[in-house]
This record gives structure tokens, sequence and C-alpha cells, in this order.
């Protein structure tokens, strides 16, 4: 941007241009504003389950996964075994690995350690951890983002990762609707140890942290541990794991949606597990721990639900021995609603698959390949919330403010906030997705004056609460007074972008078009302008929003600065949002400040800005490239005569302009 000032007033030259890629097909027929789809709602189904090994069965089951359309699969522990079809234990682990493989495909598959994960099992029956999740093996998946808890034992020297051991993510990784928090609980996590999860401890109040936060921002949450507490296997079920106690108290006390084990080599699925009296003891069965006793369907936020998926498999050295009887005489048995084991009539091996909406979680039991038992098993969980959130605007408070404001706001809901958005008056400023809820206002895009300020706050059910007004006096220096202008060019892809500008600048004018070979490499030329604006005094400062016309997955948004033939991206500076139609970029130019290119408020700013959508994977001619959950783009791979001459025509566009 070039400013320079002419008496009392300085003119700043704001060069924006809009990227993306070519396309392969005739542009001359093609209304690109087709290109732009919006996603549906955000729905996706995962695979868990515990205690594989590598028998037929166990093949038949994953086999079963990899064709049940799940997005990913979680172990819950309890893998190899060293079971070794060749019988060979020295390739065993190298050999289940491979079988997982060619079973789930590209499905991404979650590792946790389990009991014949430890060092105990270790060349016996089991393997070490650190061998599974080995870069040969099964690695943690990259596209899982997956965040190691920072914690060890503080006493048994520190683990070579967590991933495996005790860790979270949330699904999707774009506006997630479910945390999913893998911990180890009576497991020796082999280098790191038994992990603490007593009352206080570190590793206790790091899954409380990851379930509360989760739970403000509206989300699912799953727990998953290989060792249950709660059970009524005919084997372990008469084993008190005391360690895993305080961690399964602590999901029904936080209202955890589903906490998923293995162990039992069975299928076990609880009634909703809860209320504000139970305190589970091992193999003492109480009433008030019963929060609904319905057989599969239930409301979320009442309480949790314990799902052992131990049936996922067989064993070459004991046969089809994994599978364990059910104990009806058990204590704990008056808490299930439903399950299956060795000897029960419908004796199935199979996983659990769960279907996940921001409504609703169903969950399945899916036979493995092979399998003739015919077990079955569906439920629900549903999201039936007539309860509004309540949200408070905490600063900023009544009184005077100017310049940049950080508006922040308290939230919270009996199910979870999925959003705060924040208003001065009727128009709405910005929202956040997280807690702690906060925005930055800029007070410099309006005029001196009273203003009211709310937050609103939204929860999965689409309640709605508004929060008390705040009342402020907006004060800016700079004598200009607040002006808004605006201009619109045609975008290559039929729609309009318009570019605005809001403070104490104004006399927009349209200019030559930006130069397109200064566009990063891989991105080509859509819709340019180049235009300034005067303002009054140095040091003001003023918003610049770009309207793209279009919906964009803003996770492909770049903006990058131009200064001489360097780009440097400032993508920080700038804030993506939306019109409640399309997408706007917005960034706030100050002499003295950002956009000023000697930092001095001298009247002297040098700032080309360009703003780029970065391309999506390539496809073929006219195959639909997903880039996000927002949009979906038509990846353009393209001719160039047609692109030179869409270049052209944007550019006489651009230059008869009439402001």
């Amino acid at each position: 941007m070039k400013l320079y000032r002419p008496g009392l007033s300085r003119l700043i030259v704001s060069r924006l241009a809009l990227f993306g890629v070519v396309i392969a097909f005739a542009v001359s027929v093609m209304n690109m504003s087709s290109f732009l789809v919006k996603a549906s709602p955000v729905a996706f189904s995962f695979g868990t389950g515990g205690d594989h090994g590598n028998h037929p069965d166990s093949q038949g089951v994953f086999e079963a996964a990899g064709q049940s359309g799940i997005s990913f699969f979680q172990t819950n522990g309890d893998m190899s075994y060293l079971d070794s079809p060749t019988n060979n234990i020295s390739t065993a682990t190298t050999e289940w690995c491979s079988m997982v493989n060619s079973k789930l495909g590209s499905i991404p598959f979650l590792a946790l350690n389990g009991n014949h994960e430890e060092p105990g099992h270790a060349g016996v029956d089991g393997d070490n951890i650190d061998n599974i999740i080995s870069g040969g093996c099964l690695p943690k998946p990259a596209s899982m983002n997956v965040v190691e808890s920072p914690l060890t034992t503080g006493s048994a020297g520190t683990t070579p990762t967590n991933y495996g051991r005790e860790y979270y993510y949330d699904y999707p990784s774009v506006n997630p609707i479910a945390r999913f928090i893998a911990v180890s609980a009576d497991i020796d996590t082999y280098v790191g140890g038994n992990y603490d999860y007593s009352v206080g401890s570190a590793h206790y109040n790091w899954v409380q942290a990851r379930i509360q936060e989760a739970k403000a921002s509206g989300m699912w949450v799953i727990v998953i541990n290989h060792t249950p507490i709660m059970n009524t296997g005919g084997s372990h079920g008469g084993t008190d794991y005391s360690t895993v106690t305080p961690l399964f108290n602590l999901a029904i006390d936080e209202k955890v949606d589903l906490f998923l084990s293995g162990h039992e080599h069975n299928y076990e699925r609880s009634k909703q597990i809860g209320g504000a009296s139970c305190n589970y003891t091992f193999n003492t069965y109480s009433a008030n721990c019963i929060a609904d006793a319905n057989a599969n369907t239930y409301t979320a936020g009442n309480g949790t639900i314990a799902v052992i998926t131990g049936s996922t498999g067989g064993n070459y050295n004991t046969g089809d021995g994994l599978m364990i009887a059910i104990n009806a005489s058990d204590p704990d048995y008056q808490y299930f609603a439903t399950t299956m084991g060795r000897g029960s009539a419908d004796e199935t091996r199979g996983f659990s698959k769960f279907d996940v909406t921001e409504t609703s979680i169903t969950g399945h039991f899916v036979a493995g390949v092979g399998q003739t038992g015919g077990f079955t098993d569906t439920f629900t969980i549903t999201r039936n919330d007539t309860t509004a959130p309540t949200v408070s605007l905490d600063t900023p408070t009544t009184g005077t403010v100017s310049g940049m404001v950080n508006m922040a706001a308290t939230a919270s809901d009996a199910v979870g906030v999925t959003k705060v958005e924040f208003y001065q008056g009727a128009t709405k400023l910005g929202e956040d997705l997280s807690s702690p809820y906060a925005y930055g206002w800029d007070t410099t895009s309006v005029a001196n004056g009273n203003y009211s300020l709310t937050a609103k706050a939204f929860d999965a059910a689409g309640n709605i609460s508004t929060s008390s007004a705040v009342s402020v006096t907006v004060s800016n220096g700079g004598g200009g007074g607040a002006t808004t202008s605006s201009f619109t060019v045609a975008g290559a892809n039929n729609s309009s972008v318009t570019f605005t500008v809001a403070g104490p600048c104004n006399n927009i004018t349209s200019h030559e078009v930006a130069d397109a070979s200064k566009a990063p490499t891989g991105q080509t030329l859509l819709a340019s302008a180049d235009f300034s604006m005067s303002c009054a005094y140095a040091g003001d400062a003023t918003t610049v929003v770009i309207n793209l016309g279009a919906t964009y997955d803003t996770s492909h948004l770049r903006v990058h600065k131009l200064a001489g033939s360097t780009l440097t991206d400032i993508t920080s500076h700038a804030t993506f949002g939306t019109d409640g139609n399309y997408t706007t970029v917005t960034y706030t130019v100050t002499d003295g400040g950002f956009g000023d290119e000697d930092t001095l408020a001298n009247a002297i700013v040098v700032d080309p800005v360009y703003v780029t959508v970065a391309g999506a994977s390539t496809t073929g001619p006219g195959v639909l490239a997903d880039t996000g959950t927002n949009s979906v783009l038509l990846t353009i791979v393209g001719v160039v005569v047609a692109v030179l001459g869409l270049i052209g025509a944007i550019t006489s566009r651009v230059k008869r302009v009439t402001l």
C-alpha cells in the first residue's frame, strides 16, 4: 500500500488479489459459482474394540471393519498377542500389523496399550507398545491430529512418546463434534511405569481438564481405557482393578457419553450410569447409579454408557479361546443392558461401530466376516435439550473505549456450548467456537459515539441465550470521523468481490490490476483490484473488509504482504468471517503500525496485500475435491489460453469500475 499526503489528507493504496487453481475444461461455458457447494452437516462413524490377535476370526473382524464405512478405528488395547499364523514369534508383530493394514486399507488405526503390551507379556504373548507404533508397523496417523499428554509418572523416567499411552484427539479436525481421550489406568506403560489416576493426581487432573473443555465446547466425550472396572465377565470379572475406579467415577461425575474398554473377551454394554449419589464400588450394585434403565434409547447429559468390546478376535495358540463367558451372578450384571460371551446362544466375534452426528450417537455391534452367531446390539444417545446456555459479557465493562478492545464472555450449558457470538447492537462482530470465548473489536471501524454490546451463546440443540448489554462510548483520536466506502469487481467464479473500508477514511478509487506474477507458487489469478483511500490524519487506523462473494473453507485462505519481490505470510493479522452468506477477510491498516512499511506515523505507507485460496489436492477434470467441511471446490487444472483470456476479461472489467 502506498500513502502520500496532499495537504491534510493521505492516500492509502491497497492491492489485493484473489488466487486459486485453474480449470481443465471450457471456462466460457461453465458457471463457476457452481464450484462452491455447501457441505453436509458434520457426521462420521468410527470403529472400536480390543483383544485382537491374528486368528482367522480376528482377520474377519478387521475385514468387516474395513468394509463398514468407518472414518477410523480406535483399538481398546491388547493387540498382537505375538499371535503368528506362521508360528514364528519373531515376526508375529510385523505379521499382525500387515494384517491390520491390509484389512483396514487407508482407514487410520489408533493404538492404545493393554496389559498384553506390558513388560511382563513382552516376548511371550504380547509386545512392547513402541514396537507396534513404530514407523514400520502402525505409527501414529498424522491425519488424526493426536495431542499427547505431557505427563509421565515422575519417577519411572520419561516415556519416548505418550501416543499409545495417554493422548486425545478431536474429530473432525475442523469444527469437531467429538473428543476421544485414550488413557492407561491399571497398565504398566513400559518405560513410563504405571500412571497414577487417583483423585487429584496430575493424570486425573489432565483427563478432567480435557473432558471439561470438550464439554464446554459442546462436543461428545468418549474415554477409552483397556481395563474396565464395572464388568460381568466370567474370568477377569472377579478382579478388582482398583486403580481404574477413580477414572471411571470421574467419567460418571462428568457425564462422559461413552466409556470404552476391552480386556473382558466378550461384549458387554451397560445401561446409562450416573446420578448425583452414584459412586461406583467394585462388585457392589447400587440402584442409585442407574441414570436410565432403558434398553437402547438414552438422553445425552444424564450419564455414561460403558461398552466393553473384547470380542474382536481369536488366537492361534488357544484356538478361539479368547472369548470369555458372561457371569450372570456377578453383582455388576444388573448394570448391563445386554451381554454376549462364550456359551451364549448367539456367540459372535465382532467390533463396535458408532455413528456420530451433532445431535446423536448410535452404537452397533458389527459381526466379523464369516461369523454366524447372529448377535446384534443397537442403541442411541440423543441430545434432547430445551435449556438455553447461560452467558455473560465480562469485558469490556461500561465506560469509554478506544482502539482494539478485547470482548470476553463466560458461557456454560448442561450439555455443552457450541459457540459464542459477539454483537454491537444488531451487528454481529464475530464468534468463538471454544472456551475461553473472546473477540477483538476494532473500535476504529465505527464512528465515535455510544454503543451497546452483547454476547450470544448457542448449544448443540439450537438453544440460544443473550447476555445483558454493556454500554460503551467509543472515543478514538483523529479528526476524520468514521466513513464507509466500497467498490465491487467481478470474480472469475461469477461472484462479486467487494472491498469495503470502514473508519476515518474516504475517497476510494479503483486502479490497475495487481501483478499476477506475484502470486505464490502454484496459484493462479481469479480476481484483483488496486484501490486507494485518503485519510485525514497521520496515525489514523481503518479497517478493510473483502467480501469474497462466495463461501470458502477458510483453512485454505492465506494473506500475504508484498515488499519488493518478497511475499510474506501475514495471515495472523487478518480475520476470516462471514456476512451471513459469504466469506469475508478483514484486516486493519494503521499508520505507524500494521500496513506501514517503515512503521513510522509519517503518512508514508507501502503495503500491497494478496489474498489467496490455496489449491486442493488435484483431481481429474470435472471431479470434486474435498477442501474442508465448509465447502467443496472444483479443482481446476487448466489450459493456459483459457486462463489468459479469463485474466484479460477480469482486467477490462476492473478498469471499467466507476465509483
